[in-house]
């Protein structure tokens, strides 16, 4: 099934916005092709015999947005980025889990590789999944717009088109705040000790 007209999810994310208790159900069909690709993605470093497939991680991610919107949530570009950080947070929630089982305590995985970056939408094993997250947390402490801007890119693999569109700024402002951001995050993976 192909992507929905823009502006059909446009006006069931508006019509949610005003309180509309059935648009979320009308928002599914429209969106779900393209959240199972984001979810999909983010899974792809996962391990084949992983507990959570994308379909339930997009079904987890719906039953999340049923508490509401944010106000700010009015373009299908914004609403996937909020999507996509849902599902992160399903898939850290998860990882965090498993990380406990396997070693007994929630302490903070290091990455393999220090200072590795990875591409937008990338496999990450469950150490580097959990370090980029403790960074990016470090970073909303911060810069909360940077950090919402490396999320948006490599969670959500949204261009730089696609973010200045969803904040409503200009492409290169929006480019110029990522490669900050993103030395920035290289900078704080390089600080993680190797296994």
């Amino acid at each position: 099934m192909p992507d929905a007209a823009p502006g059909a999810i446009t006006a069931e994310l508006s019509a949610l916005g005003q309180g509309s208790p059935d648009a979320l159900a009308r928002l599914a069909p429209l969106v779900y092709d393209h959240l199972h690709r984001l979810a999909a993605g983010q899974m792809r470093g996962e391990r084949a015999a992983h507990t959570l497939q994308p379909t339930a991680l997009v079904h987890e991610a719906f039953l999340r947005l049923q508490s509401g919107l944010p106000p700010d949530v009015r373009s299908r570009a914004q609403f996937y980025a909020l999507a996509a950080r849902i599902m992160r947070g399903i898939l850290v929630d998860h990882a965090r889990a498993r990380a406990t089982e396997k070693r007994g305590g929630g302490a903070a995985l290091p990455l393999t590789k220090p200072g590795s970056l990875p591409a937008p939408n990338a496999p990450l094993d469950l150490e580097a999944f959990l370090d980029i997250h403790l960074a990016l947390q470090t970073l909303d402490a911060r810069d909360p717009h940077l950090a919402r801007l490396v999320e948006m890119r490599f969670f959500a693999g949204m261009t730089a088109e696609d973010i200045a569109l969803a904040l409503d700024l200009s492409v290169h402002a929006i480019r110029h705040d990522l490669r900050l951001g993103q030395a920035w995050l290289k900078k704080e993976l390089s600080k993680a000790p190797v296994k």
